[in-house]
């Protein structure tokens, strides 16, 4: 019979308690490493918080305060604008009224895919009570915007996420460049707006081409057609597949001549038109439509209020809002040498705002002009004093008198406006036109805030400050 081996092992309450001193051991290590962990974690996230919020200050200072607020307020990417190049991706970016609730957001996912629904989309240039607004200058009540609150939702950077939290604010008190009086003239930015220039060489161009189409171009001479020609400018802001995925801006001029001039000027029906075109001057991706369209051009030299030979029309089939300026240019010299020409200079307007199919059911297409003012005239005395339609009704809360309207340069006469075939009333001129130069009150100087939420807790992680200018 064997002998027994003493291999007896560790009671149950010795388990117990070495378990327990092991825990007692070990548990501050485990807890020190967890909270270590969530404080690495934590100082990761307020760390990219606070480099973001300083690299999109220092960013900022490339941009004026009204650039600034603008890229808010269109549907392209703030990614190596806004934000950061470290930047992977955001969801959302906007304006929000000033209770923190948005006024409109622009989903990133859709900026290369679709332009977003008709109902939500807006561009930042409008009218409002006969105010060009270049970046939104009244709330939905019509009081005046004075700070500005913009959000840029869902932004990644490494492996964390953030919401963005963006104040503009103004103090007149503090600020005396502030509330100053300035001309209400929009700025152009080439990335949102497309912009056409219509000089006198193209004028010459064209007197050029009937002069060698006439039978008489041995006597008559490029300026005696000049001297003659009519020329409709038509603007056509396409939506050209009806899906908002090919937009084109194009500028087309036909320069014609007169019957009654036909036989002085050695012309027939068969060549009695010029044409020139510029099928898109939008310089977007052809899936986003301009924020604005800016015409600069010479007036023709034959037109005048009692015989116009000038026309300009409007045509805007896609169903979004958009405005367009049109600017009649002179240099210095002419303003002083065409003193006679400027008084009596006539031109007429036609807008059409449609829907894809050419229906005209919409009041989406603004206008900013100069058309009606007298170029040889300072612009302060081209004041607006009657309203649309009006030689009697004085242009509301102005405090104009008969005196006012007497000493004013501005003539309606000049620039006669149809809008979708009807004549323009005071209503449809506040909500929809703009004379351009009219005063308006102007901030230069934006204090900015930017405040950056952990997108998982919502806790504000980092504040920067800085100012922008105008």
């Amino acid at each position: 019979m064997g002998k027994s081996k003493n291999n007896k092992g560790f009671t149950l309450t010795e388990l117990i308690i070495a378990v327990a001193v092991l825990g007692i051991v070990i548990s501050p290590l485990v807890a020190n490493f967890i909270q270590s962990a969530r404080i690495n974690k934590k100082a990761r996230i307020s760390l990219n918080a606070t480099n973001m919020a300083q690299d999109i200050m220092e960013g900022a200072s490339a941009y004026t305060a009204e650039e600034f607020v603008e890229m808010f307020e269109s549907e392209v990417t703030l990614i190596n604008k806004i934000l950061p190049a470290t930047t992977t991706g955001y969801t959302s970016h906007g304006d929000c009224n000033d209770d923190g609730t948005p006024h409109y957001a622009a989903e990133a996912a859709s900026f290369d895919t679709e332009d977003g629904d008709a109902s939500t989309r807006r561009y930042t240039t409008e009218v409002k009570a006969g105010i060009a607004q270049n970046m939104r200058k009244l709330w939905d009540d019509g009081s005046k915007v004075s700070d500005y609150y913009l959000f840029a939702d869902g932004v990644e950077i490494g492996k964390s996420k953030y919401n963005l939290k963006f104040h503009l604010s103004t103090d007149k008190t503090k600020h005396k460049q502030n509330g100053k009086y300035v001309a209400n003239i929009a700025t152009i930015n080439t990335t949102y707006d497309a912009t056409g220039n219509l000089g006198s060489s193209e004028i010459e161009a064209a007197a050029t081409e009937f002069l060698s189409k006439s039978s008489k171009a041995g006597v008559k001479t490029a300026a005696d057609f000049a001297a003659v020609m009519n020329r409709n400018i038509e603007i056509r802001i396409e939506n050209k597949d009806k899906s908002g995925m090919d937009y084109a801006v194009g500028i087309y001029r036909t320069y014609t001549i007169p019957s009654s001039y036909y036989s002085t000027l050695g012309i027939t029906a068969a060549n009695d038109t010029v044409t020139r075109s510029d099928a898109n001057i939008s310089l977007l991706n052809s899936t986003q439509l301009p924020r604005s369209v800016y015409l600069y051009f010479k007036g023709m030299e034959s037109t005048s209020k009692s015989n116009v030979t000038d026309t300009i029309t409007i045509n805007n089939n896609t169903e979004k809002p958009i405005t367009v300026y049109l600017i009649r240019t002179q240099t210095q010299a002419e303003m002083t040498a065409n003193v006679l020409y400027n008084q009596n200079y006539g031109t007429k307007v036609d807008i059409t705002s449609t829907d894809f199919d050419g229906v005209a059911s919409n009041n989406l297409t603004k206008i900013v002009s100069n058309l009606r003012y007298n170029l040889s005239e300072e612009a302060k005395k081209n004041v607006r004093v009657y309203q649309e339609g009006s030689t009697t009704e004085f242009v509301a809360d102005r405090g104009y008198t008969s005196d006012d309207a007497l000493n004013s340069k501005y003539d309606a006469n000049r620039c006669k406006y149809t809008y979708n075939g009807s004549a323009v009333n005071e209503a449809l001129y506040l909500s929809n036109f703009s004379d351009g130069y009219e005063e308006e009150e102007k901030n230069f100087v934006y204090e900015t805030t930017v405040d950056v939420y952990d997108a998982e807790t919502n806790k504000k992680v980092a504040t920067f400050t800085g100012s922008l200018s105008n």
